[in-house]
């Protein structure tokens, strides 16, 4: 722009600010000359907008757009499985699994179940970021280790009122 004289408008610009922990940040950059009356160039004037709430409302509906799209186009739960676990990743996350419950894999509505315990859940739809699947991870396929009896699964399914 300084050499050139022409005016920059709305580049999109991430980064963190440098006043704290804020997080990533998406701002909208216009550089332009400052000239006298001769036009002459006195100086260059920069501008940042915050566009982060913009930004990420476009990725929420490119995500939402993406899934429409490729999630559910047939009736075989595997496979939609797998169509969530693909659009999950990298969007959301590095890694995505999808765990059914073998009941509904049979064909069969999933059991109402509550509290901790074996939940007879596969994992069917795998997606990592990148080439292979991560050590130390159960792959598509495997069982699921059972659910611990501790505070937050009894809170998220109480006894007696089951989840489905």
């Amino acid at each position: 722009m300084r050499e050139s004289g022409e005016s920059v408008l709305g580049l999109p610009v991430r980064g963190s600010p440098p006043s704290g922990p804020d997080g990533e940040r998406m701002w909208s950059l216009s550089t332009f000359r400052l000239t006298d009356p001769a036009c002459r160039p006195l100086g260059m004037c920069q501008t940042y907008v915050d566009i982060t709430d913009g930004y990420r409302a476009e990725r929420r509906l490119e995500l939402l757009s993406r899934a429409a799209a490729n999630i559910g186009a047939t009736l075989d739960v595997a496979r939609t499985a797998q169509e969530l676990a693909d659009v999950l990743v990298p969007a959301l996350g590095d890694v995505a699994w999808v765990a059914l419950s073998e009941a509904v894999l049979g064909g069969d509505e999933p059991p109402k179940m509550s509290g901790p315990g074996q939940w007879n859940l596969r994992r069917i739809g795998v997606a990592p970021a990148g080439a292979g699947w991560p050590a130390g991870l159960p792959a598509a396929g495997a069982l699921p280790p059972a659910l611990p009896n501790h505070a937050l699964p009894r809170m998220v399914c109480p006894a007696g009122r089951g989840c489905s």
